[in-house]
């Protein structure tokens, strides 16, 4: 990995992690920077890296690395196509990031729960009976209130979590003395940084438990939702449905709901635990203890949620879907034509046009 400084930055300095490669003679930065990224330079420093744990290069290693010199004009050539390029990466990846985030505005607004920011009171009292029953100061902000009372009164029917799902129950946990390596002797073991923001559900740095050691009744099923109880308080409810046929459980971090399919559509119950967390809701609702915010079943269970008929949730569903479905798209593009273009890179300095 290897970046440019931007000649904004007058005073910098760098940690012992970093080789800093200064003074370039006949060479433009953003063009070493490029050329360190193609496979032919990535590949000469891959070669050259030593340590068991964790790889290393030294300065004598990018001293010696070899590095094409076109002349001024075709550096600032192929310098110019890459960072159009990267232009075009960086609009499809805003563009797909703009479609998913816009989605807990449009729930919100759907279901006609207060989407506006304002300021709150820094201070406020709560009733004696009140606090006995919630200790903790968010709980009784007027924030929380607000949000609160937007759920309750809004048009639709609202139950609570309980009310909604046939069974809610959490993972377990699995430290590193218990876990296994793949799919050939472990099941993945399904943590919070296995769903991303907007709901997806990723299987990169999985880890693994024994299949031995995990019973019938810790197997996910497709169709559940997973609800993060456990993470920093903006992330803690990020939600997911579990849409796979793979063979999984999760960890004490992730709860578990089946939803009554009479009741409400799984995909609806993940995107609402989604926009809500967006608010601030649910951090708020949560217990925070230090660096970390909990949500346990017995607070998720009484959690109230607006539950319109069928017909709106599904409208609801598929927007969800095609909004996914595009942004995908995009970033598979993006991903693509990036590819696409450090080919061309490489294959110009190695081409006979390098010598113009």
């Amino acid at each position: 990995m290897s970046a440019v400084v931007p000649s904004s930055y007058s005073v910098w300095n760098i940690s012992a992690n970093l080789i800093a490669i200064r003074n370039l003679r006949g060479l433009l930065p953003y063009f070493v920077q490029l050329f360190i990224s193609t496979k032919l330079g990535s590949l000469q420093l891959e070669r050259t890296q030593s340590g068991q744990v964790q790889g290393k290069i030294t300065t004598e290693d990018v001293a010696s690395m070899l590095v094409p010199a076109p002349s001024l004009s075709v550096q600032q050539e192929l310098v110019a196509e890459m960072e159009r390029a990267r232009e075009s990466r960086r609009r499809k990846l805003e563009q797909a990031d703009a479609l998913l985030t816009g989605l807990d505005a449009y729930l919100l607004d759907r279901l006609g729960l207060i989407t506006r920011k304002k300021k709150h009171p820094r201070f406020y009292a709560a009733r004696l009976r009140d606090a006995r029953r919630r200790g903790d100061p968010d709980f009784h902000s007027p924030k929380f209130k607000e949000l609160r009372e937007s759920i309750e009164r809004c048009d639709h029917p609202v139950l609570t979590v309980g009310e909604i799902c046939l069974s809610i129950k959490t993972g377990f946990a699995a430290g590193r003395e218990v876990q296994a390596f793949d799919d050939l002797e472990g099941i993945p073991h399904i943590r919070p940084l296995n769903m991303t923001a907007h709901g997806d559900l990723k299987f990169e740095g999985t880890k693994y438990v024994p299949k031995a050691s995990v019973n019938e009744d810790e197997i996910i099923r497709s169709g559940e939702v997973l609800v993060n109880n456990t993470n920093s308080t903006e992330w803690v409810g990020k939600s997911t449905v579990f849409d796979t046929d793979r063979i999984c459980c999760c960890s004490n971090h992730i709860t578990r709901l089946v939803v009554d399919p009479q009741i409400a559509l799984p995909w609806y119950i993940a995107c609402l635990f989604n926009a809500i967390r967006s608010t601030g809701y649910l951090g708020l609702i949560a217990t925070n203890f230090v660096n970390q915010a909990g949500i346990n079943t017995e607070t998720l269970s009484a959690l109230l949620l607006p539950v319109p008929d069928l017909k709106i949730q599904q409208e609801i569903v598929d927007e969800l879907h095609r909004r996914r479905s595009e942004a995908r798209q995009l970033r598979e593009e993006a991903a693509q034509e990036w590819e696409a273009a450090k080919a061309r890179f490489e294959a110009r300095l190695l081409g006979s046009e390098v010598a113009r």
